[in-house]
């Protein structure tokens, strides 16, 4: 498995008071030159979080999902959701509907999958950088 060359993944926040609620923006953007296409449980489709590409933590402890999915697997091309070169897919994720979120902390979030790249035939791995979100915190 290697690393994707063509998309990446940028990770944000978004944190409201009333009612509380942390959402996950993820930035899906393809960097190549030619279509790319993710399959939808990699993305957040529809705000529905299906594969565990996620590690949540809050001051060093993993948060635990709040439930696991039994899969089918993926068919191409319905499965999948097409990123032209150049662009991006922004998705948007509620945490607290996913993940038992404490009121308070300090959230480090990744995101880590992989990928079937239907152009090479070969699974690719994609990747975020850490995020460090404070809860309650506006991080400003």
């Amino acid at each position: 498995m290697n690393d994707s060359p063509c998309i990446t993944v940028t990770l944000s926040v978004k944190e409201s008071e009333l009612p509380f609620k942390v959402v996950l923006v993820a930035t899906f953007s393809n960097v190549s030159d030619e279509p790319y296409f993710l399959d939808k449980k990699v993305v957040f489709f529809d705000g529905r979080y299906t594969l565990a590409c996620l590690t949540v933590t809050n001051n060093g402890e993993k948060i635990k999902r709040k439930m696991n999915l039994k899969l089918k697997p993926s068919k191409f091309p319905d499965d999948y959701i097409e990123i032209k070169p150049n662009n991006k897919l922004v998705q948007f994720l509620e945490l607290g509907e996913h993940f038992h979120l404490p009121e308070k902390g300090e959230l480090d979030i990744e995101y880590s999958c992989r990928n079937l790249n239907h152009l090479t035939g070969e699974k690719e791995s994609i990747k975020s950088k850490k995020l460090t979100w404070v809860l309650g915190n506006k991080n400003k």
